[in-house]
């Protein structure tokens, strides 16, 4: 059995969080993050990303993406 549904190994990761990039896997389950680091178990898809960078975003919510739109048009 899989640990994930996907695993995206060998990229590097640049999390957003302001830290250096670094190599990591990313693992996948339902559509959101579940794990990153090394050495994750098994995905029922697993991609190589060997020489790409691999992001990670949150998803806004509906409300603050509205509040944003407003605030952009302002200027």
């Amino acid at each position: 059995m899989s640990a994930f549904d996907l695993v995206i190994r060998g990229g590097t990761l640049v999390d957003g969080q302001g830290g250096p990039p670094r190599p990591a896997d990313v693992g996948i389950t339902g559509g959101i993050v579940a794990d990153v680091g090394h050495g994750l178990g098994r995905g029922r898809r697993e991609v190589s990303a060997d020489g790409a960078i691999v992001t990670l975003a949150r998803r806004l919510y509906q409300g603050r993406a509205a509040l944003i739109r407003r605030a952009m048009a302002l200027i």
